[in-house]
C-alpha cells in the first residue's frame, strides 16, 4: 500500500545539469525519513541531458521526473505542484544547496502553526559560487533581504512576501490560489503570487533555522542583458496587476529628482549602450583585478548601474514609448498654494488680487498646464489612472480671496480643478452654524457640486502638538467629519497648520485623510509619501517668471521664503 509523502520538494531546471546535480545531492542526503518526502524535478525543455541524468539516479526517496517544453520558471513550478503528492510543497531552484536539517525545519514550522501558512527560510550566498561581480552583487542582495525579513518577529509584511525558492506551503493552498502567473515569465512571478496570497489573508512566517544556500553561477552579461531587462518589462506588468505596488516599485523613482536626472533617465532608456560601453569596461577591469578590494566595490556599483539602465530599457519596451512610461510612472505634480501675504506675516489679512489669479490661470493654460483635483492625483497614485499632461494642483487658503465666488468662477472658466482649504473651527471661538470663514455652507455645497474639492486646514500647530495622541486623533477625525457633512462627500486633504507637523500629527492624519500638504517646496511624484505632499506658496505681487519656476521646479529661487518649521529663513533649494 502506497503512503503519500508528507513533503514534496519541487525543483525546476533548465539546461543546468551540473548545478542540478549539486542541488540534488544535498536534497537526497537530507536528515529526514525517506518515506516522508519526494523530489519532483521539472525539466523545462532542457537539451543538456538533464532528464537522462535523472533517470539514472537511484535515490532513497521517491523521485518524479516531469518533462515539458520550455515554458519558463512559473510554468515549471506550477507543473511540479500539480504532479506532487505531498501535503506540503517546498520550492527550491536547481542552484540551491540544502543543509541536512532544511526539510525538517520547514515541516516543523508548519506543524507548530494553528492555521495554513507560508513558511520561508533564509537564502544565503553559497561559498562555492563563482567568484565575480555578479556573485558579489547577489550576495549583498541576499544579506539585505535577510535583514529585512528578520524584522517583525518572524512575521513577514506584504512587500517581503515574495514566494520563491526556500518557501513552503500546503499544496491545497497553492492550488486554491491558482499558482504562479505564467505570463510573468522568468521575473517577478514570485512577487505576484505573494501579493495574491496576502490579499487572500494568508499568513507568512519567517523560519530562521530553514537556511539554504544559493549557488550563483550567472555571468554579469546574463545578469544585465537578460535578467535586468526582463525584470524591467515585468515590473510594468506587475504594477498594472497590483497597483498598490506602484509606489514601491523601482519605476516609482522615474519622476524623482531634478530635471537633469529625468533627462538622463530618458536618454539612457532610449540608448542604453551609451552607458553600457564605459560601465562594462569598468566591470571588466574590476573582474580581473578583484584582489583590489576598492576596485571590486566600484565594479559592483558599476554593475548595479548597468542593471538599472537595462531595467529601465525593459520597462520602456513594455510601455511602448517614453511618453507612455512617464505618464504611467513619472508624472510630477506642482502644488501652488495661494495664501494672503501681509507686510509682516505670511498670514496677514491682505487678499490675493483677483487680477493676478486671472493672469496666472491664463498663463498656465497657455503653457499647457491643467489644474487637477486632489482625488485625481490620489487615483493616479493608487490605480495608475491617466492624468492630463502637465498637471498642477491649485490650493486656496480660506482667506486668500475676499470673494471666493469670483475666484472659483475664474478657475472653472479655464477648465481647472482646485482644492479650498478650510479651518472647520477657529481657535477660541464658536463657528457660526451657516458659514465657515468667508464661505457659507450653501456656497460650499454649490462649488462642491461643480467639481471644486475641499480640504481641512486644521488648527494652529501649537494646539495640535499640545494634545495627547488619542485627543489628536479625535480632533483630526472630527474636523473631517464636520466638513464631510457640509460638503456631502468624503474630504481627502488635510493641510498641516503653518506647514508644521511631527510623527504624531502625521500618524493621526493618516488614519482619517488620504493626502496631507506640507510647506516643503518641490514637486510631488509617485515615490513621495502622500502625507508629506510638497507645496509652494504663491504670494501677492509675484511675477510670471516666479510662477514658471514654481510650476516647473516646485520652488521659487527668486524669493527667499521663510522656513515654517524653524521660523528662520529657508535655504534656497537646488531642486
Amino acid at each position: 500500500m502506497n503512503v503519500s509523502p508528507q513533503l514534496s520538494v519541487i525543483v525546476p531546471t533548465y539546461n543546468r545539469r551540473t548545478v542540478l546535480a549539486q542541488c540534488l545531492s544535498t536534497v537526497l542526503a537530507a536528515d529526514f525519513p525517506s518515506s516522508g518526502f519526494e523530489v519532483v524535478v521539472v525539466v523545462d525543455g532542457s537539451t543538456d541531458g538533464s532528464a537522462d541524468y535523472l533517470r539514472r539516479l537511484a535515490p532513497p526517496c521517491s523521485l518524479l521526473i516531469v518533462e515539458q517544453h520550455n515554458r519558463g520558471l512559473a510554468a515549471a513550478r506550477n507543473a511540479g505542484a500539480k504532479a506532487a503528492a505531498g501535503d506540503l510543497i517546498l520550492f527550491l531552484d536547481d542552484d540551491i544547496r540544502c543543509p541536512p536539517k532544511l526539510l525538517a525545519s520547514h515541516v516543523q514550522a508548519h506543524q507548530r502553526a494553528d492555521t495554513a501558512l507560508v513558511v520561508c527560510g533564509p537564502l544565503l550566498p553559497d561559498p562555492y559560487s563563482c567568484d565575480g561581480l555578479a556573485a558579489d552583487w547577489m550576495a549583498r542582495s541576499c544579506y539585505e533581504h535577510l535583514a529585512m525579513m528578520s524584522r517583525n518577529g518572524g512575521r513577514l509584511q506584504r512587500y517581503q512576501a515574495w514566494v520563491g525558492p526556500n518557501f513552503s506551503m500546503p499544496r491545497s493552498l497553492f492550488l486554491a490560489q491558482g499558482g504562479y502567473d505564467e505570463a510573468l515569465r522568468g521575473a517577478l512571478e514570485d512577487a505576484d503570487f505573494g501579493f495574491r496570497l496576502c490579499d487572500a489573508g494568508v499568513n507568512f512566517h519567517f523560519e530562521p533555522s530553514a537556511v539554504a544556500y544559493h549557488i550563483y553561477a550567472k555571468s554579469t552579461r546574463d545578469m544585465v542583458r537578460r535578467d535586468a531587462r526582463r525584470y524591467g518589462a515585468n515590473s510594468v506588468l506587475l504594477c498594472r496587476k497590483h497597483p498598490h505596488y506602484r509606489a514601491r516599485s523601482p519605476l516609482a523613482q522615474l519622476g524623482a529628482g531634478p530635471w537633469r536626472k529625468t533627462w538622463s533617465r530618458q536618454a539612457l532608456a532610449r540608448c542604453p549602450f551609451a552607458a553600457e560601453v564605459p560601465l562594462s569596461a569598468w566591470c571588466w577591469s574590476a573582474e580581473r583585478l578583484r584582489h583590489l578590494v576598492r576596485l571590486r566595490c566600484l565594479g559592483t556599483q558599476a554593475l548595479q548601474w548597468r542593471s538599472s539602465v537595462m531595467h529601465l530599457r525593459g520597462a520602456l519596451e513594455e510601455a511602448g514609448s517614453w511618453a507612455a512610461l512617464r505618464r504611467e510612472f513619472g508624472v510630477t505634480l506642482p502644488v501652488l498654494r495661494y495664501v494672503p501675504i501681509g507686510r509682516s506675516s505670511a498670514y496677514g489679512e491682505a487678499a490675493m488680487a483677483q487680477q493676478q489669479l486671472e493672469r496666472d490661470l491664463r498663463w498656465l493654460a497657455q503653457k499647457g498646464y491643467t489644474g487637477i483635483r486632489p482625488s485625481q492625483w490620489l487615483t493616479w497614485l493608487r490605480e495608475g489612472k491617466a492624468l492630463p499632461d502637465n498637471p498642477v494642483l491649485l490650493a486656496f487658503s480660506q482667506e486668500a480671496f475676499t470673494s471666493f465666488e469670483d475666484a472659483l468662477a475664474a478657475v472653472q472658466r479655464y477648465g481647472f480643478g482646485a482644492v479650498v482649504l478650510l479651518a472647520t473651527r477657529r481657535p477660541g471661538s464658536i463657528p457660526r452654524q451657516d458659514s465657515m470663514a468667508s464661505m457659507s455652507f450653501k456656497q460650499i455645497r454649490l462649488w462642491a457640486r461643480r467639481g471644486i474639492e475641499f480640504g481641512v486646514a486644521g488648527h494652529t500647530q501649537q494646539e495640535l502638538a499640545a494634545l495627547n495622541f488619542a485627543d489628536l486623533v479625535d480632533e483630526v477625525s472630527d474636523s473631517q467629519r464636520e466638513l464631510t457633512a457640509i460638503v456631502g462627500e468624503q474630504v481627502l486633504v488635510f493641510a498641516y497648520p503653518h506647514g508644521v507637523y511631527d510623527e504624531r500629527i502625521q500618524a493621526a492624519v493618516s488614519q482619517t485623510f488620504s493626502l496631507a500638504l506640507t510647506y516643503t517646496k518641490g514637486l510631488n511624484n509617485l515615490a513621495n509619501d502622500p502625507f508629506m505632499m510638497k507645496s509652494s506658496a504663491v504670494v501677492y505681487g509675484q511675477s510670471l517668471i516666479e510662477l514658471w519656476c514654481q510650476a516647473r521646479w516646485g520652488y521659487n529661487p527668486l524669493r527667499r521664503e521663510r522656513d515654517h518649521r524653524s521660523g528662520r529663513p529657508a535655504r534656497l533649494s537646488r531642486g
